[in-house]
């Protein structure tokens, strides 16, 4: 996947884009308050690019679980199977299935997963209540397992592998049963903001215009009509280099206030 284009470290990247961004104009028409809204959240966002913590608390409520998930190198298909399992259910509950298979598999390694009867994956989420869907995400997990097998050589972290571009991973995400541009786009952001995995560019990476999101855009007069892809491109425009950092200073925002 490596095209000779040069690998940046978030670090490195951010450098770039901190310098480009202090001499960037803001949109003309915005007012003084919705400048000043902006360029806190761009500080906000840009102080936790900056922060050395490396990994994600993925609300599990479940302490060991949450290592597991956080050992990304060792167990890259429990990241990819949650994000397949984030499907009209709370993300938490999404994030622990795998991890409640890997219990019944007897072990959390990828030949467990890649030796489950998909036969035995429909009852097991039917007798666990592992989704709501149990029938159709039983096999959306089972085909996520074989296309890891089959398409990244048993090792989900071959999808976004050193050489990758924010829009090639994103891509790859997309190619799973399960998986819509939301939650691709979510996990792609997860990667770069949160494991720090390294891309040759993070500029296809979007904001979230979930909830929390929307709160900050609409109390600071940012959201002019009821249609939250309005917040995709604003980001795009205040932040082309990565607009998903804008999530971070949004949702500390609502933390704070």
């Amino acid at each position: 996947m490596d095209d000779g284009t040069p690998i940046l470290t978030l670090a490195a990247a951010h450098a770039g884009w901190a310098h480009a961004a202090k001499g960037r104009p803001l949109p003309a028409d915005l007012t003084d308050q919705q400048r000043s809204a902006i360029e806190a959240l761009i500080r906000l966002g840009e102080e936790r690019l900056q922060q050395v913590r490396v990994g994600l608390d993925f609300e599990t409520g479940d302490s060991t679980a949450e290592i597991y998930l956080n050992d990304i190198q060792t167990y890259p298909h429990l990241f990819l199977l949650g994000c397949v399992m984030d499907r009209q259910i709370k993300s938490g509950r999404a994030w622990l299935i795998p991890y409640i298979v890997g219990q019944h598999l007897g072990g959390w390694s990828f030949a467990a997963f890649e030796a489950s009867d998909p036969g035995w994956l429909t009852m097991l989420f039917r007798q666990e209540r592992l989704h709501r869907f149990p029938e159709g995400m039983a096999k959306c997990f089972h085909s996520a397992i074989e296309r890891i097998a089959r398409r990244y050589d048993g090792n989900a972290a071959n999808i976004w592998a050193p050489g990758s571009s924010s829009a090639g991973i994103l891509r790859r995400l997309l190619e799973f049963d399960g998986i819509g541009l939301k939650i691709a786009n979510m996990a792609v952001n997860i990667l770069a903001r949160d494991f720090r995995i390294a891309m040759t560019e993070y500029s296809s990476i979007d904001i979230a215009p979930d909830s929390r999101v929307a709160n900050f855009f609409q109390a600071h007069g940012l959201l002019t009509t009821n249609k939250r892809e309005e917040i995709i491109y604003l980001a795009r425009e205040l932040y082309p280099w990565y607009p998903g950092m804008l999530d971070i200073g949004a949702w500390e925002w609502e933390r704070r206030a």
